[in-house]
């Protein structure tokens, strides 16, 4: 399976888990970053990191507006 198919599956998965979920929080914002990582090797535990930094640096709150 492609890195995208596979975080975009696992984000899914997470919004399975709980039942509910919104399409831009759940899956919108988050799947860039977490594709970038993935294909970067960033390991698990660093990515929040990655997440909250690249907001910064795009002058952007994290999260959507």
């Amino acid at each position: 399976m492609n890195a995208p198919s596979r975080v975009t599956d696992e984000l899914i998965g997470a919004v399975a888990a709980r039942g509910h979920g919104n399409l831009v929080t759940d899956l919108a914002y988050p799947l860039p970053i977490a594709i970038i990582c993935d294909l970067l090797g960033v390991p698990e535990r660093y990515r929040d990191d990655w997440s909250a930094r690249s907001s910064t640096a795009s002058g952007r709150r994290r999260g959507p507006t």
